[in-house]
């Protein structure tokens, strides 16, 4: 019964990494060191949500039908929220053109929006000049907007962490001086699981409350996951656009930190390494 077991499990990870695309090298796989079976997402509230600036950006609040908590109506560095599916167009190139302006911003774990989450940021090896201020590490001088590339364990953007506290309390502030708008932060990996992998009750596609089993669930959820691809730690480069998404939380354990994670067929969650680049959605404190 083990061996089976051991058999199906190997699949739905084969599945995820040939879905997910990227190089062969093992460093540009967010590769899911804690596979749980594919599970629950939520749905859309339809009641008007007020709206939110902050970074440049406009919000619209979201109310959960799933734990009634509120969130972002949209990833952020999105100017606007998702409206289509991937599996309402026929290429990628057509899903991308129609509905890029929703994909959002691909954060390193704990950085700041110092404009290395942007998709066409240059990158920097590793050695690059960090300081830490008011206990907030950032990165100084010309490689400050930088993404920072690092394939060697334990695959992080910086040194100054290593049980990742700081990087943690800086995502989980409500201040406003931290990534998310005021009064909002990144949530843990068990807010995130409950609105989408972790669901259990029923199902009700018109409110968004969905369970997320794999790319197409993660739309159809309140939450509106579009499969925006992520950043790889090693190379910088982009992978999985119209195949997968990730999104960060707030949770390190280890040397890594945990994520939900889609594509075409599974979803579930996973303890990845601090340099990929991934989304974020922020929750109301």
């Amino acid at each position: 019964m083990l061996n089976i077991f051991k058999i199906v499990l190997s699949a739905m990870i084969v599945l995820y990494f040939s879905a997910c695309g990227g190089s062969s090298s093992s460093d540009d796989k967010p590769t899911n060191n804690n596979p749980t079976n594919p599970s629950t997402s939520s749905p859309s509230s339809g009641n008007n949500p007020t709206t939110i600036s902050h970074n440049g950006f406009s919000y619209g609040i979201v109310s959960s039908p799933i734990t009634g908590k509120q969130w972002l109506d949209r990833n952020l560095g999105a100017s606007e929220v998702c409206t289509k599916s991937k599996s309402e167009f026929t290429s990628n190139a057509d899903y991308v053109a129609s509905q890029k302006d929703c994909f959002g911003d691909l954060y390193q774990w704990g950085r700041l929006a110092d404009g290395h989450e942007k998709r066409d940021s240059s990158s920097v090896d590793y050695d690059v000049n960090l300081t830490i201020d008011n206990g907030i590490i950032k990165v100084i001088d010309a490689e400050s907007d930088k993404f920072i590339k690092n394939s060697t364990s334990p695959k992080d953007w910086t040194n100054k962490d290593s049980d990742g506290a700081k990087r943690k309390a800086l995502w989980s502030k409500t201040d406003g001086s931290s990534i998310c708008p005021k009064g909002f932060r990144v949530p843990t990996i068990d807010e995130l699981k409950a609105e989408t992998i972790a669901y259990a009750g029923a199902e009700d596609i018109a409110s968004g409350k969905v369970k997320v089993t794999n790319r197409d669930t993660a739309f159809k959820n309140f939450l509106k996951f579009p499969v925006s691809e992520y950043r790889s730690n090693s190379s910088a480069s982009l992978y999985g656009q119209g195949y997968c998404g990730v999104v960060w939380s707030s949770s390190p354990e280890g040397s890594n930190v945990g994520d939900i994670y889609f594509d075409v067929t599974y979803a579930g969650d996973g303890w990845r390494n601090r340099a990929f680049g991934f989304s974020v959605r922020c929750i109301k404190d």
